[in-house]
């Protein structure tokens, strides 16, 4: 009696001929059409523009984590005695390229002479640097900002 019979190699011939053109296919559209979002993780320099309803601010540091498109953040008021304190991330937001979005509560700050708990933060990445607007409910409008990152803001040399 033999192991090898006709039908039983066809069948099995054809089962890993098949499984091997499905991975096949299934790396190809992975590779195609599956990009993993770039990375925007880190600690951003944040600079009010010049407004009425905030005519001098304290600079401020908006810590980013990520996880695919979803985001955790902090915003704190760099001190300048002392670096930012790396607390408890209160910030939830997601991330649709370019577009980046963060709410939530905060610890209480002192913000454009305001006391602030609430934030909502939305702007657009260019390049590194991203630029938006913050939202605080105690203020009657928006204010416009830029965020550069800390370690790039390090690196380029003073003028």
């Amino acid at each position: 009696m033999s192991h090898f019979n006709q039908k039983s190699l066809i069948f099995y011939g054809i089962a890993i001929g098949s499984v091997v053109i499905l991975f096949r296919i299934v790396i190809w559209y992975g590779t195609t059409y599956l990009k993993a979002p770039r990375s925007i993780q880190g600690q951003y320099g944040l600079t009010l523009a010049a407004n009425p309803q905030c005519p001098q601010s304290s600079p401020l540091i908006l810590t980013i984590q990520q996880s695919g498109i979803y985001l955790s953040g902090q915003l704190e008021v760099l001190k300048t005695d002392s670096l930012p304190s790396g607390g408890a991330l209160t910030l939830n937001g997601k991330w649709d390229a370019p577009q980046v979005r963060l709410e939530g509560k905060l610890r209480p700050l002192n913000i454009c002479r305001q006391p602030v708990d609430i934030v909502e933060i939305s702007g657009t990445f260019e390049g590194l640097s991203l630029d938006g607007r913050i939202k605080f409910p105690n203020l009657p409008e928006q204010i416009a900002f830029r965020a550069q990152p800390l370690d790039q803001q390090k690196e380029q040399p003073s003028h």
